[in-house]
């Protein structure tokens, strides 16, 4: 039976890209910004995308592309296990919206900008370009 509150470091993480230019530039190298949240926000949000079944990860990005009054085009994706290097760690936080989410949360020091910005380029080195189906 899976836990859905403990996170496998082998489970796959989506952090969603709702910016067409973000997402053309992701098929080549995932460029740090899709990781890096408001300055002092040491949560970043993302999807458990190996916990979602059916259509569910594409229904919650959808679901946030409307809120937002975007278009979804895909995730960055990277493990769990990766996201938890370097002093972060990944938070199941699951939502009435979103049963699938979770939070990589960055270490206390991350309330610095520059080491936001440091997580958010390891972040997006480990990770992948995963277009929408």
């Amino acid at each position: 039976m899976v836990d859905h509150n403990t996170v496998d470091p082998a489970e796959e993480l989506g952090r969603g890209i709702f910016s067409s230019t973000t997402a053309k530039r992701s098929r080549t190298a995932v460029p740090k910004s899709v990781f890096l949240e408001r300055k002092g926000n040491t949560r970043i949000s993302v999807d458990r995308l190996s916990l979602a079944t059916g259509n569910l990860a594409i229904d919650v990005a959808e679901g946030v592309a409307s809120q937002r009054n975007r278009t979804f085009y895909g995730w960055a994706v990277i493990s769990a296990g990766g996201a938890s290097l370097d002093s972060r760690r990944v938070e199941a936080s699951p939502l009435t919206e979103n049963p699938i989410h979770a939070d990589i949360v960055l270490p206390d020091e991350a309330i610095d900008r520059e080491e936001q910005i440091m997580h958010a380029q390891l972040l997006a080195d480990l990770s992948s370009w995963r277009a929408r189906p």
